[in-house]
């Protein structure tokens, strides 16, 4: 018994591998024909309606007098389905390892001259992963507390190949302040009547920064459209090939800058072609599979408001809500 145990343990750990290696090879892929794939997605949903506009005024648009305003869409064409295609396909490997897997891949040699930026550190440990590897990383953690912990993270890690930075500022659509809580999981932006909330300042990452940047990485607990919109001259100015945000449309419909569907049209217009990463969600007591490859179709729905609707079930099983991670990719132009 305890032989057949040990050869089950072992064909195990040797699928399993088979499994990773698949996935890594994958991803690479997706990175290293870049070109290729977005002529294949093209070719795929040739035929897919244009999606219409929005019956009203979208609500996340600068506000009057906001620098953003008035900025026109990045240069390049946006003559290109308005989709989320689901094309990364692998079994449940988590957004840090896609941004590890892409880092090394489209930048196997980098220099403190390539700059990754991260919004929202957490524990800072992806950071500072990408600052051993050689970048040069700008990290926000606007939460004194979990600030503390990053900084704690960095100076145990003794000397760091290339550069890191944590800033403790939160980044928004305008400078200002907000108030954060932060119970040493996640920290997230509340009332200001809430027990244990802080007041932190807020700036706006273009007002921040104004340089070419490798790797955008956003995971604000649904302020990711003010995060955006207050990146957009850099946006504009296709300042970031790679951007990586978490996407939940509970939690972003909750900070009041729009439905979650209007992050994805702000990346379209700025010519950015969007990828779903995860494999699969929960959906009230069900569980949503959407195993797909290049040539075959996907389960989940491809359209801005559909995507959203999708992620946003009538009876959810979180009141946190369903997520997912897009990753978009700067097109070519």
């Amino acid at each position: 018994v305890a032989a057949y145990r040990g050869t089950a343990f072992t064909l195990a750990l040797f699928v399993s591998f088979l499994f990773a290696l698949v996935s890594a090879w994958q991803l690479k892929r997706v990175v290293a024909r870049q070109q290729e794939q977005i002529e294949q997605l093209e070719k795929r949903l040739a035929t897919a309606p244009k999606e219409p506009p929005p019956s009203r005024p979208c609500e996340c648009g600068p506000a009057a007098g906001d620098p953003t305003a008035g900025l026109a869409p990045s240069a390049g064409s946006t003559d290109f389905p308005p989709v989320v295609a689901g094309v990364l396909h692998y079994l449940n490997v988590k957004a840090e390892n896609v941004f590890k897997t892409i880092l090394t891949f489209r930048h196997p040699k980098p220099d403190k001259n390539s700059l990754v930026v991260e919004i929202g550190s957490n524990d800072g440990k992806q950071a500072l992963w990408a600052a051993q590897q050689g970048y040069r990383v700008i990290s926000y953690e606007p939460a004194p507390a979990g600030f503390k912990r990053c900084q704690s993270l960095k100076e145990k890690a003794g000397t760091i190949s290339g550069n890191l930075e944590f800033r403790n500022v939160a980044i928004s659509n305008k400078p200002g302040t907000v108030y954060f809580i932060d119970n040493g999981v996640v920290s997230r932006i509340v009332n200001a009547s809430t027990p244990g909330a802080v007041q932190v300042r807020t700036t706006t990452l273009a007002d921040e920064i104004d340089e070419d940047v490798a790797f955008l990485k956003l995971d604000v607990e649904g302020h990711e459209m003010a995060a955006l919109m207050g990146m957009e001259p850099l946006l504009q100015r296709r300042k970031v090939e790679f951007l990586m945000l978490e996407f939940n449309p509970t939690q972003i419909a909750r900070h009041g800058f729009g439905g979650a569907a209007e992050v994805l049209r702000l990346l379209h217009r700025h010519n950015y072609d969007l990828y779903d990463l995860r494999l699969h969600e929960f959906q009230g007591q069900q569980v949503k599979h959407a195993v797909i490859t290049e040539e075959t179709k996907w389960l989940r729905p491809a359209k801005f408001d559909d995507v959203e609707t999708f992620f946003r079930p009538a009876v959810p099983a979180s009141p946190w809500g369903a997520w997912t991670d897009i990753f978009a990719v700067r097109r070519t132009v």
